[in-house]
């Protein structure tokens, strides 16, 4: 699998950026996707290696244009790993729509539209790789959490989807849904007198098992996704 080209959303921080150390350590091109360049330019340097592209994914087209961006600098597209999350933490009825429609945006319909967008690339290799971070939240959401949780069983849908439709033309797909990950997301909801850093995963153990499923590595059924509770 060495020498592969790849998309990385999330890549400035948490289970996006050490998903990128792996990936660049076994040889890896890699488009590191975020809003934040500073962050970007940071993981850039501690690889060595990857490319920058800078953009919110609630911008239209989002997911159309990072793949673009990939293609120009590599070439081809060989794998698109969507790890961009948004988490907003409210009970029901204070939800509004600008704040639904960025949670389903970001966790969900902005990988759809690069794989969309990557779709034909694939088909033309005879192969290409699609990994999504879920959340245990899918199957037990934490109160506050409904529009979240929603968007991540939709994810859970969608790789079952690519899995389907991808089978017959090299596609493979499969998401994993931690639990509690210690990342800057979580702890911007929650403190430690909440959640201990005993209940957490590391966002390196996470990245860890999307990785093996990469590289095969790891025996999973294209569509799985494998839920890591803490």
């Amino acid at each position: 699998m060495a020498g592969q080209k790849v998309i990385v959303t999330g890549a400035g921080s948490g289970i996006g950026r050490a998903l990128v150390v792996l990936l660049a350590a076994a040889g890896d091109e890699v488009l590191l996707v975020g809003r934040t360049e500073s962050k970007l330019i940071e993981v850039q340097s501690l690889i060595g290696s990857g490319e920058i592209f800078c953009i919110d994914l609630n911008d239209a087209d989002a997911g159309k244009k990072i793949v673009e961006a990939g293609v120009k600098a590599f070439g081809r597209i060989d794998g698109v790993f969507h790890v961009a999350g948004d988490a907003p933490m409210k009970e029901i009825g204070l939800y509004e729509g600008s704040e639904i429609d960025q949670c389903l945006r970001v966790n969900l319909g902005v990988g759809i539209e690069m794989v969309a967008a990557a779709w034909d690339g694939f088909k033309a290799q005879g192969r290409g790789f699609v990994g999504f971070v879920s959340s245990m939240a899918s199957v037990d959401p934490f109160p506050g959490f409904s529009v979240y949780a929603s968007a991540k069983v939709g994810v859970n849908m969608f790789i079952k989807c690519v899995a389907t439709e991808g089978e017959s033309i090299g596609v493979k797909s499969v998401a994993v849904g931690p639990g509690a990950v210690e990342t800057p997301m979580l702890r911007g909801l929650f403190g430690e007198d909440i959640i201990g850093k005993d209940q957490t995963l590391s966002p390196e153990k996470v990245a860890g098992v999307l990785m093996d499923c990469y590289l095969g590595d790891r025996v999973f059924g294209s569509g799985d996704t494998i839920m890591m509770p803490t």
